[in-house]
């Protein structure tokens, strides 16, 4: 079999554009610096995501594998994504901001024992030995540089289709995400106006609008929403004289018992 014909059979996924250490200790300063460069900063739960879903007993039990070594480089690499670090200019349809693409738990997890938030085996990041925190303590950081949405997305299902504890509600949602930005053109559209998501009682939402350039309309009834803190979705309801967001309350109340 030839290379070209076994790709085609694959499917392998990109590569990133760059890979690179950064210590727990320094990760606050890199996220600063990062979020300065972009134009629209850093967003660390993207519409795609399935937002902050580890409990606190969760995110303690990471890290104390992390400090037992057992978690591997493998378990310590967060992917983000930025459609200009390999060019100077945007050329597709995402914007010049870096989101997290995977990892989004692990580093939650990450800045808040940095933040003191968390406590591991009785102490505080702050209380370990500084040569525990220089030699064990380090994530892997993965740029990539997607230029459209849709191929993010499909990235996005690559690498967590096999076998990876995402349900099938949540890679669904990622499935519409996907067939939405190959099908039509979606403006994702900041809110604040909206009814608060029952999930966490957040009200800033993006609404993934349809409407055409011209139509005279921001947004469309049934249009898709997210929660900017959790993530949860909705849709719009705009048949009436005041628009509003219907959350769906089933999604809400499963993660509650998560």
């Amino acid at each position: 079999m030839k290379m070209g014909e076994f790709n085609t059979l694959i499917k392998p996924i990109e590569r990133p554009l760059r890979s690179f250490h950064c210590g727990f200790d320094y990760l606050e300063k890199w996220i600063v610096a990062e979020s300065e460069y972009c134009a629209d900063g850093i967003d660390f739960n993207p519409d795609f995501q399935r937002g902050h879903v580890w409990t606190e007993q969760q995110q303690v039990y990471f890290l104390e594998n992390v400090l037992r070594r057992i978690v591997d480089e493998s378990g310590l690499t967060i992917r983000f994504n930025n459609p200009v670090w390999s060019e100077t200019k945007l050329t597709g349809d995402m914007p010049d901001q870096t989101v997290c693409v995977d990892g989004l738990q692990r580093l939650t997890a990450i800045r808040k024992f940095i933040k003191g938030e968390l406590t591991v085996f009785g102490i505080k990041h702050d209380d370990l030995p500084m040569r525990v925190i220089l030699r064990d303590l380090r994530i892997v950081i993965q740029m990539y540089d997607f230029k459209y949405k849709k191929d993010l997305l499909r990235f996005y299902l690559d690498i967590n289709s096999g076998g990876t504890a995402h349900t099938d509600n949540e890679l669904n949602r990622v499935h519409g995400l996907l067939k939405m930005a190959q099908e039509q053109k979606v403006t994702e559209m900041k809110i604040n106006w909206g009814m608060e998501c029952p999930r966490c009682n957040h009200n800033e939402a993006i609404i993934h609008s349809t409407a055409e350039k011209d139509s005279g309309y921001e947004f469309m009834n049934g249009d898709a929403v997210n929660c900017l803190k959790c993530g949860n979705i909705g849709e719009m309801d705009a048949n009436g004289e005041d628009s509003d967001i219907v959350w769906n309350e089933d999604e809400a109340q499963e993660q509650s018992h998560d």
